[in-house]
């Protein structure tokens, strides 16, 4: 395939939203944390595979094979519990693309770490840029339910106002984002990072 003339179509924040909620429903339910690895391995009855160097070689973390037989992920990176969570966010990431870009995604032809290697090299990068963003966004939504996120924020505010360690009126609304993103993100399995971008949802 000629990657150079690849063309990802735009997708606004709305689409890929509901992409994720339609995929959450069909495949799980309203429990958080998302068990997106059993999704994976029983649901879509893919093959989830450690490969040692895939970073190191490629400097990709993870990628998902053409024929959604197989989520190929670093050993090396994720080898190690402390990195968990980042490790369910990048299998969200790559199902992101199953969701959004399944038709695309299979004229690629990816079955191995050398074809994504030739798709990265070739792909122009806006249209690589375009399909990261949209993954990414759809992994954000599918490990954070927004509705769910709005309940644990109001639990942990109620906390933090109880204990009388933030004065929640004082501060500003991005900063207390900060604040509250890390004891939020323990009850979806996810790091600080995407709660916070999560949360800017609830500030609008």
């Amino acid at each position: 395939m000629n990657f150079q003339s690849v063309k990802v179509p735009f997708l606004t924040k709305g689409e890929i939203s509901d992409a994720a909620e339609l995929f959450r429903k069909k495949y799980w339910n309203d429990i958080i944390p998302v068990d997106i690895e059993k999704i994976i391995s029983v649901n879509l009855r893919m093959d989830i595979i450690f490969k040692p160097g895939l970073f190191k070689l490629f400097n990709i973390d993870a990628y998902i094979t053409s024929s959604w037989q197989q989520i190929c992920v670093d050993y090396d990176l994720f080898e190690a519990d402390k990195n968990n969570n980042r490790l369910r966010f990048s299998y969200a990431h790559e199902i992101g693309h199953l969701a959004l870009h399944k038709n695309l995604y299979e004229q690629f032809g990816i079955s191995d770490a050398d074809d994504f290697n030739r798709f990265y090299d070739e792909i122009p990068g806006d249209q690589y840029h375009f399909m990261e963003t949209q993954a990414h966004i759809f992994a954000n939504f599918l490990l954070i339910p927004r509705g769910q996120l709005y309940e644990i924020r109001k639990k942990v505010i109620n906390q933090f106002i109880s204990e009388d360690q933030i004065k929640i009126t004082e501060i500003d609304p991005k900063i207390l984002n900060q604040y509250l993103a890390r004891p939020i993100a323990k009850y979806f399995g996810v790091s600080s990072a995407p709660v916070e971008i999560a949360l800017l949802d609830l500030n609008r």
